[in-house]
């Protein structure tokens, strides 16, 4: 026979059990908020250098497939700004 649980004690575990919903929550929405803070910041890294190349910039499939292997680091700079470097060389 299955030993029944008091209230007292599924009080306490329905309490915990809330608690590590909210904590998942929590870490989920954090998350969506880098994600959203990290594209944000791609979006506009992207515009800046295309604003530098011109009105038009073509982009083949081969270098898209190529770029995918890049990896770049951002290195901030005194007035605010930041330095790309990719993650294979050193400055």
């Amino acid at each position: 026979m299955k030993k029944k649980t008091g209230l007292k004690r599924q009080a306490q575990r329905a309490e915990t059990l809330s608690k590590i919903a909210w904590d998942r929550v929590r870490q989920k929405e954090q998350a969506r908020r880098t994600a959203r803070v990290e594209a944000d910041s791609a979006i506009c890294i992207i515009s800046l250098l295309a604003a530098r190349l011109g009105d038009e910039i073509k982009i083949t499939r081969q270098e898209i497939e190529e770029a995918r292997n890049n990896e770049y680091v951002a290195r901030p700079l005194d007035d605010g700004g930041f330095v790309l470097v990719r993650a294979d060389r050193t400055l």
